[in-house]
């Protein structure tokens, strides 16, 4: 970790961290370009999904394509045959 100078700064309230941490991430988003913004979202993704069963998987994606279970079941079919 990088030692900082001891600044005296106000305290933050929950409201103000929000916001800091929006600006920051906005900041980091910006800095990146296309293939790493495509890999930093794909890993997120796939760390969110880690944990799932496979029912709570298939639910997903169910819910994310508005109720269309044909998606899933071809999913299923070109993902794993």
């Amino acid at each position: 970790m990088i030692s900082l100078p001891n600044i005296q700064l106000p305290i933050m309230t929950d409201s103000d961290l929000q916001q800091l941490k929006q600006a920051f991430v906005n900041d980091m988003i910006e800095s990146m370009d296309m293939d790493t913004l495509i890999s930093y979202a794909f890993d997120s993704m796939m760390k969110d999904y880690a944990d799932m069963n496979e029912e709570e998987f298939r639910e997903e994606i169910i819910y994310y394509q508005c109720g269309d279970e044909q998606y899933y079941n071809d999913l299923v079919e070109q993902a794993v045959g």
